[in-house]
């Protein structure tokens, strides 16, 4: 999918690099055309640009979530639904996390798994429907593929808010809200491929897995590829040798197969890249069976899911991530939901306090997931006025 925010670029990269253009012209009486690579003063340049980024990235949350708002609505009913389970840990993640802060209202949750099926997916939003539901809390999926019944739910008088997802017009359309930002996804892929760049020696030639059902994950390959042409443009050595495509459905059974086939065809790559953790893991699989992890590359992917934290931590094939802010995701849909039933507007990702964070062996968890360095769900219940009894620990969700 096709967006104006999948085409944003990232304005500190850009004002960086048009700084070392500035700074080739007043060296050399000219700065380079466009599409031409440039010269050892560009790229060192560049290159010293990518620290603050990196460390951006990785910094320790702070952030907050909003400090006003309505009161909690009592009496109402809503239907969460993520993308499928386990194969696609992340939005799961977001959804139990949404259903805590439902919970904590005390609303009425209807949980609904479709399991990865388009057909169940629409059938999920028919059954909010035909249970008058007042909610609908979506995770990972994108509108265009619900559309009509997202409709037809907001004929209903149902409000929809969505996350990790792509809304029919990229951040705006038939959701009635959308967090995080599709530009938040785009600014994870440029960072991630700084960092990948930076750990390989300053050489990034990389090979993609991608499943491009997902918009979000669409953007944050957009930010990578945005990487790429700046490092190109900068003279540095970085290019993609190969996209292969795959879809949700075949994580478990034809993924391992494909990565070690697409591996094998473009042997000199040394990063391997992956649009979501779920399905790296899968394809580190393949890889070592095929004997491809031992040639000094690497994998990056993004969510920071349970086994590929572990890799990491343990020195393994995956080397980054871009950690989801699952717990502050679940609970600002839920927060705008809140708003809206109530009259009042939903708030943007960033205006929610959402951010992920890049984690590598120096910064990851010492176990289990990441959900976000902070538990803020104290925060929203204050804002809400409620006391939730015996409240699940933050690293469970």
């Amino acid at each position: 999918m096709t967006t104006k925010s999948h085409a944003r670029r990232s304005a500190f990269a850009v004002t960086l690099l048009a700084g070392a253009l500035v700074l080739t012209a007043c060296s050399t009486g000219s700065a380079p055309s466009a599409g031409t690579s440039g010269n050892a003063a560009t790229l060192k340049t560049f290159n010293a640009s990518l620290p603050a980024i990196i460390s951006g990235a990785s910094k320790t949350q702070t952030q907050l979530p909003p400090t006003t708002g309505p009161k909690g609505a009592t009496g109402k009913k809503i239907v969460i639904i993520p993308p499928a389970g386990a194969a696609t840990e992340g939005g799961y993640r977001v959804a139990l996390a949404a259903q805590d802060a439902a919970k904590a209202l005390g609303w009425q949750v209807t949980f609904i798994n479709p399991e990865g099926d388009p057909t169940k997916m629409n059938a999920a939003v028919q059954q909010a429907i035909a249970i008058k539901a007042d909610a609908i809390a979506i995770s990972s999926i994108d509108a265009a593929v619900i559309a009509n019944s997202i409709k037809q739910a907001k004929t209903a008088g149902i409000k929809v808010v969505a996350a990790v997802a792509a809304n029919t017009d990229g951040e705006k359309g038939i959701y009635d809200s959308l967090v995080p930002s599709l530009k938040s996804g785009s600014d994870n892929g440029y960072a991630l491929a700084a960092e990948a760049y930076t750990m390989q020696g300053k050489k990034l030639h990389d090979v993609q897995l991608m499943d491009n059902e997902f918009g979000y994950v669409v953007a944050r390959q957009d930010g990578w590829k945005k990487f790429i042409s700046d490092c190109q443009a900068a003279g540095g050595d970085c290019k993609t040798l190969n996209t292969t495509n795959f879809l949700a459905a075949d994580i478990t059974t034809k993924l391992p197969g494909l990565a070690a086939q697409t591996l094998q065809s473009n042997p000199k790559f040394n990063v391997l890249w992956a649009g979501f953790d779920s399905g790296l893991d899968f394809m580190i699989q393949g890889a070592q069976q095929a004997g491809l992890t031992k040639n000094g590359s690497i994998a990056v992917g993004f969510d920071g899911n349970t086994p590929n934290l572990q890799k990491i931590r343990e020195g393994g094939y995956e080397k980054a991530t871009v950690g989801l802010s699952t717990l502050a995701i679940g609970y600002a849909m839920v927060d705008n939901l809140n708003r809206l039933l109530q009259g009042q507007p939903a708030l943007s990702g960033e205006d929610q306090g959402i951010a992920n964070k890049l984690l590598t062996k120096e910064n990851v968890p010492a176990t289990g997931s990441w959900w976000g360095d902070q538990d803020i769900r104290k925060h929203y219940w204050s804002v809400w006025g409620v006391t939730p009894s015996n409240p699940a620990p933050a690293s469970d969700l």
